[in-house]
């Protein structure tokens, strides 16, 4: 009777534990594969927001840099204007457009702070560096530097690197 007994209990617990181990691990590899799962996710979702807000911002560059021509040739203006200039200038129609795109720039550049890496806002602030400058109510009439190609150049390289599944080999980041 006691051997039946014994019996009785090997086969009762071997599958319970069997059974729970299995439930164990299963567990354990369903964890891991949803946690995998949201990170590739999170990775995803960053390159996208990060691609979004470089090419909006070199969008916005070579826009703000076509008005900021455009003001130039048709006005002949240089140096720096009080606020209150612009309140008459604000009519013309080249001004107008400069302004918009002066505040597309800036918002472009908001983005690239928020949603870019260092190397990223570093490589913005190298692009916004060849433009006038477009913060606040200080309004500056200059030539867009000779450099704009190669900082807009390097933003472009960002988003080669930073913002591809699988970056190519000559996305060089130097």
């Amino acid at each position: 009777m006691a051997s039946r007994k014994s019996a009785l209990g090997l086969q009762t617990w071997l599958p319970l534990v069997a059974g729970l181990v299995g439930v164990l691990i299963g567990g354990g590899i369903t964890m891991l594969t949803v946690e995998r799962q949201i990170e590739v996710s999170q990775q995803a979702e960053q390159r996208e927001l990060r691609a979004d807000a470089y090419l909006a911002l070199v969008d916005a560059a070579d826009d703000y840099a076509n008005r900021t021509n455009d003001v130039l040739k048709a006005h002949d203006l240089r140096g720096t204007l009080p606020p209150d200039a612009i309140d008459v200038l604000r009519s013309d129609q080249f001004v107008s457009r400069w302004l918009d795109s002066r505040n597309t720039f800036q918002d472009a550049l908001n983005r690239v702070y928020v949603y870019g890496s260092a190397e990223g806002w570093q490589a913005a602030r190298g692009l916004a560096g060849a433009l006038p400058y477009a913060r606040g109510e200080e309004y500056e009439w200059v030539e867009v530097a000779p450099t704009m190609s190669d900082r807009y150049t390097d933003v472009l390289k960002l988003v080669c690197g930073e913002a591809t599944v699988t970056p190519r080999a000559d996305c060089n980041m130097d």
